[in-house]
């Protein structure tokens, strides 16, 4: 089946998706193919060349979280009165489960090498309000109410410096 991608020259074509142990299967998607053969999305340029993009057409409003090739997401927490960045890790599909079925924020420590709730010993937890996906269904944004600092350091946030030239500047709270 062609399609003619937005702002495209030439058309692209649906590619079944390949079967996937680290993943979902995607409900009703495909991969698009650019006649270049690179995989293209439905936001491309001339010829929709994005290497390795996925969209899901039929049904966007279909949860699928697309773990990389190490099993994990990308997660943000936000503070949700003040909007601010708090911290960036990563979750695995067993965090992802464990932050909705608990509505507190888990993830999976790649240092450590296993799945960490936020908190568990510090005490200084984030509680979920929403859990918000990007477009490619790669990363998430928690929404969150903070029970103390998020950083390890003790900073509200993880994001308190600034960089000036080659040096490292601390941002007031």
């Amino acid at each position: 089946m062609a399609l003619t991608a937005p702002g495209s020259l030439k058309p692209c074509i649906f590619v079944d998706e390949p079967a996937d142990s680290r993943k979902p299967k995607l409900a009703r998607a495909w991969i698009l193919k650019g006649v270049c053969g690179y995989l293209a999305t439905t936001n491309c340029a001339e010829c929709a060349c994005v290497k390795g993009s996925i969209i899901a057409l039929a049904e966007p409003e279909i949860f699928a979280p697309r773990f990389d090739a190490t099993g994990l997401l990308t997660a943000v927490a936000v503070d949700a009165a003040s909007g601010r960045l708090l911290m960036l890790a990563h979750m695995d599909a067993e965090a992802l489960a464990r932050t909705r079925e608990t509505g507190f924020a888990h993830f999976h420590s790649r240092s450590r090498g296993r799945l960490w709730m936020k908190g568990e010993s510090s005490g200084h937890t984030l509680r979920v309000l929403e859990i918000r996906v990007d477009c490619d269904q790669d990363a998430i944004e928690l929404q969150v109410e903070a029970v103390g600092p998020a950083c390890h350091t003790g900073a509200v946030s993880c994001f308190y410096r600034r960089l000036e030239g080659e040096q490292l500047i601390q941002i007031g709270d």
